[in-house]
């Protein structure tokens, strides 16, 4: 169908023949031009800016509008191109093509920038939690919620001041015995600070070996002596992001086991 879009030079052309040529005449401190279409005085406080006015023929703020209504009206029902037309699956312009991951960067960081010091009405918060009521996740994606959730978190506190991490005096000697007899050079509380792996804190880690070792105190249990799921999930997570071997010592067993 083809498009019916209204431009300036609608209105231009629809100038009556008789009214007046518009000029930039000074009236003291302020220079004035008459509207090409209603003939109205228009002042400005610059030549410059009178004269680029008249050049780009530029109509009042009254006439303007009565283009743009022009415009937005000769878009709605019947006059669209895309009035009563289908645009799911492969009729979509964009139906098998995907962003480059460049363009991916830039759509992310040009939402961040606009969104920056945003806040959502209640009104909008309210439409988005109807929207997802009802729909369940996925433990995937329920993982990738808690992982974003804290990277959020752990930032704003670092940001702030008051990152703190908890330590066991007893897991560092622990490590420390290990180094020594293993001659591993795994970095923890004590010696140089728990290395960080997105959202979680390593108890000891070796880099250069890419060893993980985890010291589980009687919390990390559930009654039956066996490994809480959200320890299982947190050491499958560390490995497929660390490509990492896994130890974990248990304190009441005193069990030193390699997991994957």
């Amino acid at each position: 169908m083809k498009s019916v879009e209204l431009d300036r030079s609608d209105i231009i052309n629809d100038i009556p023949t008789g009214s007046k040529k518009s000029e930039c005449k000074n009236t003291g401190n302020l220079w004035m031009r008459n509207c090409p279409y209603c003939n109205r005085n228009l002042l400005y406080s610059g030549k410059s800016e009178c004269h680029r006015a008249i050049k780009n023929k530029s109509l009042c703020k009254s006439c303007n509008t009565t283009v743009n209504n022009k415009k937005r009206n000769s878009w709605c029902g019947e006059n669209n191109p895309w009035y009563n037309k289908s645009r799911s699956g492969n009729k979509n312009p964009f139906y098998g093509k995907t962003h480059t991951d460049e363009n991916k960067n830039k759509i992310a960081e040009n939402t961040r920038i606009n969104q920056r010091g945003r806040k959502r009405t209640p009104y909008t918060r309210l439409k988005i939690s109807q929207s997802l009521m009802g729909k369940k996740k996925s433990p995937e994606h329920k993982q990738k919620c808690i992982i974003n959730g804290k990277c959020g978190y752990i930032e704003w506190k670092r940001k702030n001041g008051i990152l703190k991490s908890g330590y066991n005096p007893t897991a560092c000697k622990y490590f420390d015995s290990l180094n020594e007899t293993n001659k591993w050079n795994l970095q923890h509380a004590r010696n140089g600070g728990e290395v960080r792996c997105s959202v979680y804190f390593l108890d000891a880690y070796d880099k250069g070996n890419k060893i993980v070792v985890e010291y589980d105190e009687p919390s990390h249990y559930d009654v039956y002596g066996n490994l809480k799921d959200r320890d299982i999930k947190r050491m499958e997570f560390i490995i497929d992001k660390l490509g990492c071997k896994f130890y974990r010592y248990n304190e009441i067993t005193q069990e030193f086991k390699q997991y994957k």
